[in-house]
């Protein structure tokens, strides 16, 4: 019994500590990549090492965490005393947190598959040909119009991103029209949400450790300037480094409070 009870226990650490090693592998790198950007090198070019870094830095934390709690776990049955402790009740306590910790592991990996496909169907379209929503008009230029009504026309079909975004749900069109004054990204929402949004979001030309530019400094068109009754607009103006992007190209948005991202597509009026 005794040697069944310290067996659970080393396994529930174990499941611990590949839970523990996670979550505090997504802080270290999201907060290390964070605090280097707002205060190393913002939107400058990024060393090649830096990368490495905030991979040693996170590998170095989650290694740590598990050891830990696997420790624990062998440690902790081998200092109870035989003569005062119940077996049952320690097999008991033992087995629920093994079965806790699988639980959390099961449902961790189905969020994780869910979020990505929601993701990866946004960012596609839903999987329809070029991506523009069935009965939504191709963006065609018409000279007539503005960024904010042609992207309302043509644009705003796409199935939008779902982001709970410090208590309020926002919906994120993955489409980034750039113009001559600035680019637009549709969020719907409060407008207060989208503001602070705004004013965090930043864009990547990829999603790697050391990225070929990033940019930030936006804001959001005033409320009167929308989409129908709650789709208002965040502008990154100007966005120069967009300038060199291809129609049609995917480039990352980064939101450094969620320790988050998602794709946007590039999108041009002519």
């Amino acid at each position: 019994m005794k040697c069944c009870v310290r067996r659970i226990y080393l396994a529930a650490g174990l499941v611990w500590g590949v839970i523990l090693a996670a979550v505090l592998a997504l802080f270290v790198a999201g907060g290390s990549t964070g605090v280097l950007w707002v205060f190393v090198f913002g939107d400058q070019e990024w060393p090649a090492w830096t990368g490495t870094l905030v991979a040693a830095l996170t590998i170095a934390v989650a290694l740590l965490s598990l050891a830990t709690c696997v420790f624990v776990g062998w440690w902790y049955p081998r200092r109870l005393d035989p003569e005062t402790t119940d077996p049952g009740r320690e097999a008991r306590r033992a087995f629920g947190l093994l079965l806790t910790g699988l639980l959390l592991l099961v449902a961790a990996s189905v969020m994780v598959q869910v979020r990505s496909h929601r993701l990866a169907t946004a960012v596609d379209g839903g999987g329809s040909g070029d991506g523009i929503a069935a009965g939504v008009p191709s963006p065609t230029r018409q000279t007539e119009q503005t960024d904010v009504e042609f992207y309302c026309r043509a644009l705003l079909g796409q199935t939008p991103i779902e982001v709970n975004y410090h208590g309020s749900s926002l919906r994120i069109v993955p489409e980034l029209l750039v113009g001559e004054d600035g680019a637009l990204l549709a969020v719907e929402g409060p407008y207060e949400s989208a503001l602070r949004l705004a004013r965090e979001i930043v864009f990547m030309r990829d999603r790697s450790a050391r990225p070929q530019w990033t940019s930030s400094g936006c804001t959001v068109l005033p409320r009167d300037v929308r989409c129908g009754e709650a789709t208002h607009f965040v502008v990154w103006e100007p966005p120069l480094p967009l300038q060199s992007t291809a129609e049609g190209e995917r480039i990352a948005a980064h939101v450094p409070s969620l320790m988050a991202g998602f794709a946007v597509r590039v999108r041009r009026r002519d």
